[in-house]
């Protein structure tokens, strides 16, 4: 395989899972609003509980990119050290360009390693935050629904 090929899989990769992480967040939102409009139109503040439920259920998508994201990394660190990388889908990441430098460099090391803490704690927090929301809106979205309702009576 060429580099190029190499290198534009990987940045395919990048592209899933940061599709499949913001897809969510911009899922979760329309989840909120679809619910909202629903427990509204029937009168049935229980939507917003169906809704939490399923917004929790969407961030298993959020967790198998941060997966994807955890395997392309870790390959990433394993080819600038030298070692053999073990995942097939992340073999071509030995030949771009980018491993070059970054091998000869060690402050380029030392910058994967913190892109890839930072990144684990971004999709963390992400994944959390939604989850927490989505737990918030399952177990107290009716009451939420309902003290609203009476606010604007």
């Amino acid at each position: 395989m060429l580099e190029t090929d190499h290198t534009n899989m990987n940045a395919r990769g990048v592209w899933r899972e940061r599709i499949g992480l913001f897809g969510s967040i911009f899922v979760s939102v329309c989840i909120v609003g679809a619910s909202s409009g629903l427990a509204t139109y029937y009168c049935d503040p229980h939507w917003l509980n169906r809704g939490g439920a399923l917004i929790v259920a969407v961030q298993a998508v959020a967790v198998a990119a941060e997966f994807a994201r955890r395997d392309r990394l870790h390959a990433l660190q394993v080819a600038i050290r030298g070692g053999v990388v073990e995942n097939p889908a992340a073999k071509g990441v030995r030949d771009s360009k980018a491993l070059e430098v970054a091998s000869k460099d060690g402050r380029s090391r030392e910058f994967l390693d913190a892109e890839i803490a930072r990144a684990e704690r971004r999709a963390l927090l992400i994944v959390l935050a939604l989850a927490v929301a989505g737990e918030i809106m399952h177990g107290f979205g009716d009451l939420i629904f309902e003290g609203i309702s009476r606010v604007h009576r």
